[in-house]
């Protein structure tokens, strides 16, 4: 089914939030909510799959973290987690809530792929201690920062198969292992052999990475992700992939909220002309939660219009 998406703006749950009016409080924490917003907005953009994503800290709360949820603004955490536990998806936090949204999805939305979102070790990691103190940990304890990474691991490993098992797709975020915040032979290190191991179970899978990833492209190719979403230049990025991989991006975010539409028609046209085949016209990183609703619209109009 993968073949079949041109457009793929990631909406996630903030934006969603914005367009169906629901407080994002509701989203974070009803599945359900969740899932009839996101189809909601599928309906409303017809773009070309779905993404379910509520926060970054779904993972980390299920392992033991403590977050207060505002009214209408993303969790905040309270306590990192003081001893971390492996959680159960179907039970623990709200994991089960991620896979109720994306089996609502999966009712409603027989024909298009349902993504799953759940984080890399290395930023779960991060997440589970503070990204200070993990980064930290790489330097001055690299027996503890490895032991966290396999509980990341061993905890994702799980998820993933709790996605698989409803016959959805993962797409993998690793915010903290951008090229903006640690080296490539950080990345080489620490960040890949446990995406490797992850993608190697999931078979087929998407993967994020934030920020400037171009030192990291050579070895980004090593996780065998079948879709690889950058905030790269496409062009400049395209020429380190082989044909059969599916390059995603990269239209800046801040122009979905800032922009008007002849801006964001100029700009997804630039990158699809940089993309050619197998490219699948996509926001840089998710949509803001208060980008302009005629932009959003714009970007899968163009989409489907010129990415065929």
């Amino acid at each position: 089914m993968i073949e079949n998406i041109k457009v793929f703006p990631l909406v996630v749950a903030n934006h969603a939030a914005y367009v169906t009016g629901e407080k994002e409080k509701e989203l974070y924490l009803n599945g359900e909510k969740l899932g009839k917003a996101l189809l909601y907005c599928q309906n409303y953009y017809g773009y070309d799959a779905v993404i379910v994503f509520a926060d970054v800290y779904v993972e980390m709360e299920a392992m033991g973290g403590k977050l207060s949820f505002p009214e209408d603004a993303p969790p905040m955490i309270k306590e990192y987690p003081r001893t971390i536990k492996i959680a159960h998806p179907q039970t623990d936090g709200r994991l089960k809530e991620i896979l109720k949204a994306a089996l609502f999805l999966k009712k409603h939305l027989k024909n298009l792929p349902i993504f799953v979102s759940l984080k890399g070790p290395f930023s779960l990691a991060a997440l589970l201690v503070g990204a200070e103190n993990f980064f930290i940990l790489l330097i001055k304890n690299e027996r503890k920062a490895k032991e966290i990474l396999y509980l990341a691991l061993e905890n994702q490993l799980k998820f993933l198969k709790a996605i698989l098992n409803i016959d959805c797709l993962p797409f993998i975020g690793d915010p903290f292992a951008s090229g903006s915040l640690i080296s490539a032979n950080i990345f080489k290190n620490f960040a890949l052999p446990l995406l490797k191991e992850l993608i190697k179970e999931a078979k087929i899978a998407g993967l994020h990475i934030c920020g400037d990833t171009q030192k990291l492209l050579p070895l980004i190719i090593e996780t065998q992700a079948k879709i690889i979403s950058l905030e790269t230049d496409i062009k400049y990025a395209k020429k380190y992939f082989p044909s059969d991989i599916y390059l995603m991006g990269s239209v800046p975010t801040d122009l979905l909220v800032h922009g008007d539409i002849y801006q964001v028609k100029e700009e997804c046209e630039k990158e699809i002309i940089a993309g050619k085949d197998n490219f699948i016209l996509a926001t840089a990183c998710d949509v803001p939660k208060y980008a302009k609703k005629e932009n959003v619209k714009m970007m899968v109009d163009i989409g489907h219009l010129y990415n065929r």
